[in-house]
């Protein structure tokens, strides 16, 4: 018996959110009685880490309280390990954490990397921009997360909606057309652009463009050009 469960661990309630509960693992109930496995410590640890990362990804697809009730059934299935356990096991475990602690960092560092790099390139996009002699452009790679609904509504135009969010939001350093967003070519096709498309472009790049609701058309177009060009 030494070396079983010595109470039962319920499954953690699952995330409210639909698409937070399709991208987070869940670790299986445990009875007390039954033989303590180390895959149940990993399992454990997935289903927390799962959650956190789905938080990052976006907050609305899992809560801060549902992320403590993953902490608290880890940290009982890690007590129950720790009861008569060989100091090897207890180090192992320990050096796991901080493995997995190490890892998320990373993970962090590589985050900032990419938005530097995003940065970079945008640079470099608005300058040629800025001197192509035929006045034409290259989209921008999208460098804010998130998706600007929230930007959006606040100056709609007659007849305009601010688009939904997709199931999984754009990454850093995406364009436009790759999910389905129109961005001008040129300083010719930009002159024609509607208020629909410019909302469009304000949600993929959660970002104004300096775009305001008194604006009309002719200073929305106008200012989506400076902001391609960096002006």
């Amino acid at each position: 018996m030494d070396n079983n469960y010595t109470l039962d661990i319920q499954m953690t309630p699952g995330v409210g959110n639909d698409l937070g509960e399709q991208i987070t693992k869940q670790a299986p109930e445990i009875r007390a009685g039954t033989a303590r496995k180390f895959s149940d410590i990993k399992n454990s640890r997935k289903e927390l880490h799962s959650r956190k990362k789905a938080r990052k990804t976006k907050k609305e697809y899992v809560t801060d309280h549902e992320i403590s009730l993953a902490e608290v059934r880890h940290h009982t299935v890690i007590q129950q390990h720790m009861t008569n356990t060989p100091a090897w096991m207890t180090t192992i475990t320990r050096r796991l954490d901080e493995m997995q602690t190490a890892i998320a960092d990373l993970q962090t560092i590589t985050k900032r990397l990419d938005e530097m790099q995003t940065f970079i390139a945008n640079i470099e996009i608005k300058r040629r921009n800025r001197e192509d002699p035929q006045a034409n452009f290259q989209p921008l790679h999208k460098a804010k997360p998130g998706w600007g609904k929230n930007l959006a509504a606040p100056i709609l135009a007659p007849q305009t909606f601010a688009l939904e969010p997709p199931d999984i939001i754009p990454p850093l350093s995406s364009l436009p057309q790759e999910h389905g967003i129109t961005c001008p070519s040129s300083v010719v096709t930009a002159s024609v652009m509607t208020h629909q498309q410019i909302l469009d472009l304000i949600c993929f790049y959660n970002d104004t463009m300096n775009i305001v609701a008194a604006d009309n058309i002719g200073s929305r177009r106008s200012k989506v050009v400076r902001w391609l060009r960096g002006q």
